[in-house]
């Protein structure tokens, strides 16, 4: 946490303190013995090994953007699987109050203070307003864990805030969330609901090929007056370049992708890299459909409901965003999982 805590200064001596974190717990392993990581840590960090596999087995065609791509990964993944976190009690409420200071501290010296009420109506369409801040997808993730836990003033005060650091997919992640909830913890901690919940995403990653090639152009300007990739904020546009480029077709990218390279090097004919902004198609591109069934099938494996309703959450955020890269993202989601799981011992 402290590692996290210190590369989020943003630093140019200690910003990268984070990826120091797994050779250290390494050493510390090793000199605990090095014991064999328990059942839980194998749950929480099955779906990130999976696409470490995955990535190992795609070395032949892996450039520079791959290894970077993976080696986020590895970071939390190897710092959940040194350490039982299950077995340790950790308030994760600090680390939320230095989320909101960061995000405070962002306002104010982003001249927060020159927002209108017609500058956040403009941000509902075009997703851009002086309180945005990336710091609104872990806020918003709190936001759920406090529900889950029963604080709900701490839940509601990270909803509200959240609002304010406005992502749009964070709040349909919210959305999928709460609707979650209504679903019966028996038939949330099923298999049934593991296997919809495959399927569904699996139908909207086709969804969003489909936006890329611009089949829901004329029915969204008619409805909103605006451009699909303006909507989107440019990604429909990025989406098909590389579903071009790679040549993509449902039958030939079944079973195998291309690797992660050719998928999230961006716009590199422009001379500017330009991030993927979708997880799940990055990884169904870079690794055929049933990579990505796998992988969500893996984070919905905890049947604990609370996991799965968290769980909801992230994967509808991996729909629009580099998300499986954010250290500040997903190392919070990952003490939560372990927090559930430690709450059912």
């Amino acid at each position: 946490l402290v590692c996290l805590l210190v590369s989020m200064l943003q630093l140019p001596v200690v910003r990268s303190a984070i990826y120091a974190c797994p050779v250290l717990l390494l050493v510390l392993w090793l000199l605990d013995g090095g014991r064999m990581p328990s059942t839980a840590q194998l749950v929480i960090t099955a779906p990130f090994i999976w696409l470490l596999v995955l990535f190992v087995f795609y070395i032949p065609m892996t450039g520079l953007f791959a290894w970077k791509w993976s080696f986020f990964i590895c970071v939390y993944t190897a710092i959940f699987l040194f350490v039982d976190f299950s077995k340790t009690d950790v308030n994760l409420l600090y680390l939320n109050m230095v989320f909101m200071i960061l995000l405070a501290y962002s306002w104010f010296t982003g001249n927060v203070l020159s927002v209108d009420i017609q500058t956040l109506e403009k941000g509902l369409t075009d997703s851009h307003v002086v309180t945005e801040s990336p710091l609104a997808f872990p806020l918003g993730l709190f936001a759920c864990f406090w529900m889950l836990k029963g604080r709900y003033w701490l839940g509601l005060i990270n909803f509200i805030v959240t609002l304010f650091a406005f992502k749009r997919i964070v709040l349909v992640a919210m959305a999928a969330f709460a609707v979650t909830l209504l679903i019966p913890k028996k038939v949330r901690s099923s298999g049934v609901y593991a296997l919809c919940g495959v399927f569904v995403v699996t139908m909207v990653i086709s969804l969003g090929i489909e936006f890329a090639y611009g089949r829901f152009d004329e029915l969204l300007t008619t409805t909103t007056g605006r451009s699909a990739n303006a909507l989107s904020m440019g990604r429909q546009d990025l989406w098909r370049e590389v579903l071009g480029r790679v040549q993509f077709d449902y039958t030939d990218f079944a079973l195998v992708g291309v690797g992660m390279d050719k998928v999230i090097e961006g716009h590199m004919a422009k001379a500017v890299w330009t991030p993927f902004h979708n997880d799940l198609l990055a990884i169904w591109l870079s690794y055929g459909a049933i990579g990505v069934i796998i992988f969500t099938g893996l984070v919905l494996i905890p049947r604990d409901p609370e996991a799965r309703a968290l769980a909801t959450f992230i994967l509808t955020i991996f729909l629009t965003d580099n998300t499986l890269i954010y250290q500040h993202v997903m190392i919070p989601y990952l003490f939560m999982l372990s927090t559930i799981i430690q709450d059912r011992r």
